[in-house]
């Protein structure tokens, strides 16, 4: 069973390396991305790991992000 805590903490250890597109893509290797599927930097996605069918919408821009931001605070 995994505490609270303990899953407090994985999401603040992955949040950022799932979820971010860095504006650098000289950091991409930092990030859980694909780089041919980047259109927009600096961005958070809404959605990680979409089946590969629909992969691209894991990189459009959504308003979205500050609810998830909040929620990983």
């Amino acid at each position: 069973m995994v505490t609270y805590k303990e899953w407090a903490d994985l999401i603040q250890a992955s949040f950022e390396k799932c979820y971010y597109v860095p504006a650098d893509p000289a950091e991409d290797s930092k990030f859980n991305i694909n780089p041919a599927m980047v259109n927009r930097r600096g961005i958070y996605k809404d959605v990680y790991g979409t089946p590969k069918d629909r992969e691209w919408s894991d990189y459009q821009v959504c308003f979205l992000f500050p609810f998830q931001m909040l929620s990983s605070g």
